[in-house]
């Protein structure tokens, strides 16, 4: 299938995020004959079998569950793939090495400023962000994953429904040397952090050379957090309680804070009235991240 993809950001992802391709995924990399790449990268990081923890503490906190766990001889009956944890910033550079080779195209830095469904397919108008060029397309479909506030959705006039807004949360990206405590915690996909103060999550990589640390609910933060109200101090105290380790012994130091919304709704339809134009990824359904426990992650 030959397609054109636009993106307004200059490159691949540069923050970590969510990292668990299941086997359905895994199989369809096997028959591009990219799996072994894949598997090469997700080794770097990751033990292949070893799923999410639950626990109270990140270093010496009791185990509350572990999930997810893959058993490599019951897999085995059923496919010769095998899951794997890649992070969006370890995957994104890989697809965009090899999307060529399936006839794909990626342009970054590029903006969809309007686009129009005609009888025999889709206009679509984009500019480029560095150099203000302004270009037409034409194309049978377009596929709009414009995010959360997809402005494709609104344009459409699709409704969704749904929960709603669950948390304020906070994603608290840093570097650390984690490596001396966390033995096989460090090669975790997630470990969760359920504790009478907190609930979040860590997302390490570098086997515990650095990560995030997600919080969701804190003591004292009843209402979650606001934009902009977390500063350097509370943001080590707050990774301390959550790692059980201290801040400065490890050199822990904050990259950045990002501050986003746990939320469900799910769209009530996923294309136009004409047919052509299609909205996928957030932009057709949000949930939180423990909601995502069974889907592949592209």
């Amino acid at each position: 299938i030959h397609s054109i993809s636009f993106d307004r950001h200059p490159s691949t992802a540069i923050h970590p995020r969510a990292a668990l391709f299941l086997l359905r995924t895994v199989e369809i990399l096997r028959q591009l004959g990219l799996e072994d790449l894949f598997i090469s990268e997700s080794e770097k990081n990751f033990d292949l079998d070893a799923g999410m923890l639950v626990v109270e503490k990140l270093y010496q906190g009791k185990t509350i569950a572990a999930c997810q766990e893959s058993d490599p001889k019951e897999v085995a009956k059923v496919t010769p793939s095998k899951r794997l944890w890649l992070t969006q910033d370890m995957f994104e550079p890989l697809l965009r090495k090899n999307a060529a080779t399936f006839g794909a195209q990626q342009k970054f830095g590029q903006v969809v400023e309007w686009y129009e469904e005609v009888d025999d397919g889709v206009i679509v108008i984009v500019r480029d962000t560095h150099t203000q060029e302004v270009k037409k397309y034409k194309t049978k479909y377009l596929i709009a994953a414009d995010g959360y506030r997809s402005a494709t959705r609104r344009k459409e006039n699709i409704q969704w429904h749904g929960p709603g807004n669950l948390a304020n949360s906070i994603s608290i990206n840093f570097k650390a040397d984690l490596v001396p405590y966390l033995g096989t915690r460090a090669v975790h996909g997630v470990t969760y952090i359920m504790n009478a103060d907190f609930t979040g999550g860590f997302r390490l990589i570098a086997g515990g050379k650095g990560g995030f640390l997600i919080v969701s609910k804190a003591k004292g933060r009843e209402t979650g957090f606001e934009p902009d109200s977390v500063f350097e101090k509370e943001a080590r105290e707050m990774f301390e309680a959550c790692s059980g380790i201290d801040a400065e012994e490890c050199g822990f130091e904050v990259d950045f804070i990002s501050y986003w919304t746990v939320a469900a709704y799910n769209a009530d339809e996923y294309a136009s009235k004409g047919g052509k134009v299609f909205i996928m990824g957030d932009a057709a359904h949000v949930m939180p991240p423990s909601g995502k426990l069974t889907l592949s992650q592209i």
